[in-house]
């Protein structure tokens, strides 16, 4: 075999072995956390839910909608959702200006688990963010009614997706709903 031909092969079959790893990487699902619209029932569907679910058309995300006790109505007109999902699922739900993702950015791109997802807000820091991602974050966590003063440069992901889930129900536990999250999905 001339050294022509097995130059070709080689890079030919590097060139499969590059795309089907990239293949791969692309159907990793990654896990990001969004704040999402309660939408009302309707005559087609006689239940709330959140605005993520006209994105996505199989349930890849896990949310809870706090209630009032005595009229079973949403207590606020958002919830946090973790959503699991690929490219796709993200390119719709990001074209709806009803979802807002809460952590932006390439990084969280790349995040496939709920263990790594702890890790990355463990990791985190407000300082970390951009200035438009500040921004961005800061008006829409004043838009939901939540206190942002506090919000500083030493204040990890973590403290901030606390924060959101506590305006929602003081009992709020990221460790907690990561877990019954990754439950549903095992089962």
């Amino acid at each position: 075999m001339s050294v022509l031909k097995r130059l070709t092969v080689v890079f030919t079959v590097a060139i499969v072995v590059a795309a089907a790893l990239a293949g791969f990487a692309e159907a990793q699902p990654t896990v990001r956390y969004y704040v999402s619209e309660i939408l009302a029932p309707t005559p087609e569907r006689d239940f709330y839910r959140v605005a993520i679910a006209d994105a996505i058309p199989t349930p890849s995300y896990d949310t809870v909608i706090p209630r009032s006790p005595v009229t079973g109505l949403p207590l606020w007109g958002w919830a946090l959702v973790l959503v699991k999902g690929d490219a796709a699922s993200y390119l719709a739900v990001d074209a709806d200006p009803r979802n807002f993702r809460v952590f932006q950015g390439a990084e969280t791109d790349l995040i496939t688990t709920t263990d790594e997802l702890l890790t990355f807000l463990d990791g985190k820091q407000w300082s970390d963010f951009n200035s438009a991602q500040k921004v961005a974050v800061k008006d829409k966590l004043t838009s939901l009614g939540i206190p942002t003063a506090d919000i500083t440069t030493n204040v990890s992901f973590r403290a901030i997706l606390q924060k959101v889930g506590r305006h929602l129900h003081p009992a709020f536990d990221e460790i907690r709903s990561l877990r019954v999250a990754r439950a549903s999905r095992a089962g």
